[in-house]
């Protein structure tokens, strides 16, 4: 299993298929993501956003909903087949 799992898929599918469900919402993922410049373009257009706290409040702040890309390296690292280890929240 993905640790980014159904999340990223229906983000991806959502996308596609905007014309025909219009949410007016931002996906939010971690910084480097933007880090890289064509990519960066590419996502900054299909409406992903820094998962920072600042962003994301700002956004809340507004009104828009927000999609939180999870998982990270402790939990790809956890990943295994046949498995669904949760790994606690300890980064707050």
């Amino acid at each position: 299993s993905h640790p980014h799992g159904i999340v990223s898929w229906s983000t991806w599918a959502n996308i596609v298929f905007h014309k025909l469900v219009p949410l007016d919402y931002r996906i939010a993922t971690i910084a480097q993501n933007f880090l890289i410049p064509f990519w960066r373009d590419l996502l900054l257009g299909l409406g992903f956003v820094d998962a920072s706290r600042e962003t994301l409040a700002s956004l809340l702040r507004k009104g828009l909903s927000v999609a939180i890309v999870v998982g990270g390296a402790e939990e790809a690292l956890d990943s295994r087949p046949g498995t669904k280890d949760p790994t606690p929240c300890t980064r707050l």
